[in-house]
């Protein structure tokens, strides 16, 4: 769109603009009333930007609509030998799905039904197959450095806890010390406890826990040192000190040797022969509910897994980032929405190749709440004031409980998509991004914030 025939901005927002140093160059926005023919603010709405986590948006309603709500992964357990007596004679094979939310409540599951089936004791080794994704060698730190950081996990075709533990520390004054426990459970000798408790004040949360990695797979050992004042009480945090493989081995270890049964072999990994025989299959929850802690909670290797779900079911297994990045172009297409400028680079937005108009923002939001699948895509959304990544923004305003959007933020960039729910029962599309020096500290989320009280003001006065 020509700049000339641009809506004109409201004299609120180019005063915002002006208020945070808004660099006009580096924004864009899009407001649209829903089931209106043309914007009520297009600026430089044809400007290919880094969207970082709002490329959500379209990850997700892409999978909600391809593969549809009811979807589910399916993790399958085969076994290639005869049982006998409690005894597998032979291997146990694990097939990923793809499923990116299992978790240890899902192994445990599976193993509970292995035990149900007569199966107590396994005399070969567990076989795991991650054939259904093909993944081109990456760095896990290749975004910002932080390869322990867990939203820079990497997919799996066998992803499991988010491909992260979650560490808690505990003070115990009575024994002197700080006790750490693992979710999933770990091999105490992959934790190297130098924690001193200590006392005084906290000084806030765990910034005195230093933590180093050692060693590899099933050898890594994570070190924690520092001081831990008591006063800090229980403090956690996630970490993608192990990949996804040996969370899962330790875990089946620790949770079958737990029940009383017995592995004689170890792990390895490779196909499913076809003479193997089918003994459990864990199904996910429904698409629909995994939507949720993707969007409002922004969970990067989650909306990873989708883009390669839809590249493995779309086209044809093994499914890869550019199968999935295919059919989501054709997708869009057959949907009539502008992609020009598109760039989906992972799905997740943890990128800074990304790129992404307000406008196709703009129409995929429009498209998502023209459709069937409007309720259950808008509810997966953070609602402002109330949960996910909007839980603490405009808390003391009326728009509390009106803006359903995915939020984006990373170095120099800060951006927003979604959904207004005006005063005079409106409903408006509204999308930012904001790509400038400084963008992602606090004149990025005033300038959002200043957009939507304009908005709602603009519909109160007509309610």
């Amino acid at each position: 769109m020509a700049a000339h025939s641009e809506p004109p901005l409201p004299a609120p927002i180019r005063q915002a603009f002006a208020q945070e140093n808004i660099d006009p160059d580096g924004i864009s926005l899009w407001v649209q009333e829903t089931g209106a023919e043309e914007p009520l603010i297009a600026y430089r709405p044809d400007a290919a930007r880094v969207p970082a986590s709002v490329i959500k948006v379209l990850t997700t309603f892409a999978a909600l609509d391809i593969l549809g709500p009811d979807f589910r992964w399916k993790t399958r357990v085969l076994r290639r030998g005869e049982v006998s007596g409690g005894r597998l004679e032979g291997d146990l094979h694990i097939e990923g799905g793809g499923d990116p939310h299992l978790l240890g409540e899902s192994l445990w599951r599976i193993l509970q039904s292995l035990r149900g089936r007569g199966i107590r004791h396994i005399a070969g080794d567990v076989v795991l197959d991650e054939g259904l994704f093909s993944l081109a060698p990456s760095d896990p730190g290749a975004f910002d450095n932080r390869p322990y950081r867990s939203y820079n996990a990497l997919p799996r075709s066998l992803l499991f806890n988010f491909s992260s533990t979650h560490f808690s520390f505990h003070p115990d004054s009575s024994a002197g010390k700080v006790v750490i426990t693992t979710d999933p459970p770990l091999d105490s000798a992959a934790i190297d406890n130098r924690l001193r408790l200590t006392s005084g004040s906290c000084g806030g949360r765990h910034y005195r826990i230093r933590m180093r990695i050692d060693g590899e797979g099933l050898d890594r050992r994570v070190r924690f040192s520092g001081d831990y004042p008591a006063s800090c009480g229980t403090h956690s945090f996630w970490r993608s000190t192990f990949d996804s493989q040996t969370l899962f081995q330790g875990a089946f270890r620790s949770l079958w040797n737990g029940l009383g049964s017995s592995l004689a072999g170890g792990f390895r990994t490779g196909p499913v022969p076809a003479s193997a025989t089918e003994v459990i299959v864990e199904e996910s929850a429904p698409l629909v509910d995994l939507l949720r802690p993707i969007n409002k909670f922004s969970n990067n290797v989650m909306s990873r897994q989708l883009l390669l779900t839809i590249g493995a079911h779309r086209g044809q297994a093994p499914g890869t980032v550019e199968k999935g990045r295919e059919a989501i172009r054709q997708w869009l297409e057959a949907k009539r929405i502008e992609s020009a400028g598109l760039f989906l680079d992972n799905g997740s937005g943890l990128s800074r190749q990304s790129r992404v108009t307000a406008r196709t923002l703009g129409e995929i939001l429009l498209a998502a709440h023209e459709g069937p699948l409007m309720a259950e895509f808008v509810s997966s959304l953070p609602l402002l004031g109330i949960d996910g990544t909007l839980k603490r923004r405009l808390k003391k305003t009326g728009l509390v409980g009106r803006v359903h959007a995915k939020t984006g933020l990373i170095d120099d960039v800060r951006s927003l998509a979604g959904y207004l729910h005006g005063a005079d029962g409106r409903d408006f599309v509204v999308v930012v991004l904001h790509n400038q020096p400084g963008a992602h500290y606090g004149q990025g989320t005033r300038l959002q914030d200043s957009l939507l009280r304009w908005l709602w003001e603009r519909t109160r006065s007509r309610s």
